[in-house]
């Protein structure tokens, strides 16, 4: 071996971890928060009980709210390896002495990097703008229909 070794067994160990403990604080933040999420996520009105009825447009919002949770977990562990990536790649440029650790971040690497963060950016768009998006999706469902003639 030539010098020290390029990651620790501590190091590896924590990178295995990383995905599921970060799955395992956003499952507990949606159990935390989920009332007053879901209370965004539905309409207000006076319904008698804890009986309401459901329309078509308020499961159109949970099934793109919940498919933005599912994007953004799945784009989650990929983006925390390439931040990691990133600045170890800018402690080998910066520390010429210390012989490679890992692969340098090309422009290949780069954009596989934009990628993840625009996937986890949809994400957290469809989770959070989940009405704005099924108004938009109800409004491209209704594009080249004809209009009654109005007197």
């Amino acid at each position: 071996m030539h010098g020290r070794e390029p990651t620790s067994a501590l190091t590896l160990i924590a990178l295995g971890l990383l995905p599921f403990l970060c799955r395992l604080v956003l499952g507990t933040l949606l159990l935390a928060y989920s009332i007053p999420w879901g209370e965004k996520l539905t309409a207000k009105g006076n319904d008698a009980g804890n009986i309401a009825a459901i329309s078509f447009e308020k499961i159109q919002v949970l099934a793109f709210a919940v498919a933005g949770v599912l994007i953004f977990s799945d784009a989650l562990p990929q983006l925390l390896n390439n931040i990691f990536s990133f600045f170890a790649s800018l402690h080998q440029v910066t520390d010429r002495s210390q012989p490679p650790a890992y692969a340098e971040f090309n422009a290949r690497t780069l954009l596989i990097a934009v990628g993840t963060l625009l996937k986890a950016a949809l994400g957290l768009w469809l989770f959070f703008g989940a009405h704005g998006f099924a108004n938009f999706w109800r409004s491209m469902r209704n594009v080249g229909t004809p209009k009654p003639m109005g007197n």
